[in-house]
């Protein structure tokens, strides 16, 4: 393991050695924790707040007949956003309990793609987003998060909402 290339890491997430050992026993910090909650609230609000308004289309779907365009969406939007609401709530309880950290690790598969963006004066400018693969799991990263692993062997722990949360980073060469 690389300290200078950890310490690197380190600082361009914004994660400390505490985090990195409790992560390590597939547990949340206490910072990581506060950190991942107002997104799990989100998909909590937000999923129950879905659930109900495709519950009332699927309601009101009764009254103009289950063959109807509205019907189909009312149960598909409600299915869906029930399963969202259903995880949202698995999250929060691993959050209570400094659950959920999983981890992958091997060389990652880079790439840098472009989005075009706007300005106030409606120029248009190309805005890299950058995101690795290791396996079949692919994580978004920041710039100077992505120049810290280039071409190292790392480990990578993360937490699992709709988009995956990295924790920590940890190299493995």
């Amino acid at each position: 393991m690389s300290k200078i290339a950890d310490q690197k890491l380190m600082k361009a997430m914004s994660f400390n050695e505490k985090d990195i050992s409790m992560n390590r026993q597939l547990k949340l910090s206490e910072k990581q924790k506060h950190k991942l909650k107002p997104v799990v609230d989100a998909n909590l609000t937000l999923s129950f707040l879905s659930t109900t308004v495709f519950f009332s289309i699927a309601f009101a779907a009764l009254f103009t007949g289950f063959g109807s365009f509205l019907s189909v969406v009312g149960v598909l939007g409600f299915g869906l956003c029930f399963f969202w609401a259903f995880r949202s709530v698995q999250w929060l309880n691993q959050l209570k309990k400094y659950q959920g950290v999983k981890f992958v690790e091997g060389k990652p598969e880079f790439d840098t793609s472009y989005k075009n963006k706007s300005t106030a004066n409606r120029e248009i400018i190309q805005i890299p987003v950058y995101s690795m693969k290791i396996g079949h799991i692919k994580f978004y990263l920041d710039e100077e998060t992505y120049d810290s692993i280039f071409g190292l062997e790392i480990r990578v722990y993360y937490f699992q909402t709709l988009k995956k949360q990295i924790l920590s980073i940890e190299t493995t060469n």
